[in-house]
């Protein structure tokens, strides 16, 4: 299974950790696995090279996790938003395989 932690404070989400692995299928058939990661790997790199923001990235394998920093948060805020809405159907398709909270 793999666990999406969003941080919310004050309504705004604030970064993400994701864990774990949904066993959906075999390594590189696993669509669920290949989902999240492609959206996380998205929302990192957008923030970073498209948005221009410093969060801090931690990346191993079957893990991230991504901290905005202070100050940065609105300006993060669309992005992590849309993940988190997209994550938030992708449980809705594969609910045995992922399970997003709001922390």
């Amino acid at each position: 299974m793999i666990n999406a932690d969003f941080s919310v404070s004050d309504g705004r989400i604030s970064g993400f950790r994701i864990s774990g692995h949904s066993d959906y299928a075999d390594e590189g058939q696993d669509i669920v696995c290949a989902a999240v990661s492609a959206m996380s790997y998205l929302s990192a790199n957008t923030l970073t090279e498209v948005v221009g923001a410093s969060p801090e990235i931690s990346v191993e394998d079957g893990f991230m996790s991504l901290t905005v920093k202070k100050g940065e948060e609105e300006k993060c805020e669309f992005m992590l938003k849309g993940f988190y809405l997209q994550m938030k159907e992708l449980e809705k398709q594969y609910p045995q395989f992922l399970r997003i909270k709001e922390v």
